[in-house]
């Protein structure tokens, strides 16, 4: 019982990510995308953190928990960004597509791996600089 009203309540919590993938879907839209956020030293708080890169950022995590795979991931990025879809036309990643951003996941290795599955997230605009 008590871990029905756990999972129940955790079903209730907004997604930590949100927060952060809505504040990156806005940045490509100023005149020099995630200008701000680099600016700001804005470091987003996914997966075991984030960087900045030249279009946008990139997102890392070594040993992965099991619930935590390329497909889920890309679920939960789409949950959070209004008008996204998920292309998996491409068996090497996963990409998230919204109105105004790219994020690419692609997902290395096995459970045991000596690092465990390893995932990398590169989030850019939707259309990228030339």
């Amino acid at each position: 019982m008590k871990l029905m009203f756990l999972v129940a309540l955790a079903m209730q919590q907004p997604d930590p990510w949100c927060e952060h993938l809505q504040r990156l879907a806005a940045a490509p839209r100023e005149p020099v995308p995630f200008q701000t956020l680099k600016s700001e030293r804005y470091r987003p708080r996914l997966l075991n953190g984030c960087y900045p890169i030249e279009h946008g950022y990139l997102c890392s995590r070594i040993l992965l928990p099991r619930e935590l795979t390329r497909d889920t991931a890309a679920a939960r990025m789409a949950a959070c960004l209004p008008g996204a879809a998920i292309d998996d036309g491409d068996p090497r990643h996963l990409v998230v597509r919204s109105p105004t951003l790219r994020v690419t996941i692609d997902e290395y290795g096995t459970d045991f791996s000596h690092v465990g599955r390893t995932m990398s997230v590169v989030i850019t605009p939707a259309d990228p600089p030339g």
